[in-house]
């Protein structure tokens, strides 16, 4: 026997204590506008993604955790590349000082 899950209400504040009740057919995600009183209110996409089919394609949550994976990873790779080039640019300004070229065996990279 399956519990059945309890549904939503979306918008409860002062001037509307009983809000909006869920609509079984929309994502169950709560978004909120970008005006200023914004109390939430449920997201507008029809459902049939993520846990038991109640999210819409943008808020399934594998599939979110999917896409900050990707942004984490690209933004790691940039990171890396900016350490790389932040070396080279010390090892430059090193040389650019007068530094021994047995020095450069540390950072293994071949004399100029």
């Amino acid at each position: 026997m399956t519990k059945k899950r309890e549904l939503k209400v979306y918008g409860v504040w002062a001037g509307n204590s009983r809000g909006v009740k869920e609509d079984e057919t929309m994502c169950v995600k709560t978004v909120h506008d970008t005006g200023y009183l914004s109390h939430g209110r449920q997201c507008s996409r029809k459902r049939g993604h993520g846990k038991d089919g109640l999210y819409c394609k943008q808020h399934d949550l594998a599939a979110v955790k999917m896409k900050d994976d990707e942004k984490r990873k690209k933004w790691r790779e940039g990171n890396e590349n900016q350490e790389a080039i932040r070396r080279r640019l010390e090892i430059l300004q090193k040389m650019a000082r007068g530094i021994h070229t047995d020095k450069l065996k540390k950072y293994k990279l071949k004399p100029c």
